[in-house]
């Protein structure tokens, strides 16, 4: 199966995301703010997308104040909503010490960009 047929297929088969209530927040209207709607997006793109990103998880190590648009609460109810899986790959603020964290929330991966280019490379 090519990569547009299981899109294709997972649009046909998986129930509609604008029918979740997250956070107490009907996805319906696709209206909602900050934490809901974002949850709302995800949701939505994994139904035509095989993998999305969602940033940033943790304080940017980069781009300073940039800070995390996500609580450890509403991280936890995404995931046990299944709404954050092995679609969705984490970043922003990713170091190395906090992937236990990121798999405890269910993520199936995680991007990582400042922790590494603070890194010296020894050639």
């Amino acid at each position: 199966m090519t990569t547009t047929d299981r899109k294709t297929d997972r649009q046909k088969t998986s129930h509609c995301p604008t029918a979740l209530t997250i956070a107490g927040s009907d996805c319906s209207g696709g209206a909602g703010t900050g934490h809901d709607s974002e949850m709302c997006r995800v949701a939505a793109r994994k139904q035509v997308m095989d993998d999305v990103l969602l940033s940033p998880i943790f304080d940017s190590i980069s781009k300073k104040g940039y800070a995390s648009a996500f609580s450890p609460s509403q991280l936890e109810e995404a995931a046990s909503q299944g709404i954050i899986d092995h679609q969705v790959v984490a970043l922003g603020g990713v170091t190395l010490d906090k992937l236990p964290l990121l798999e405890s929330w269910h993520f199936g991966g995680a991007a990582m960009l400042g922790s590494i280019w603070q890194q010296p490379f020894a050639f």
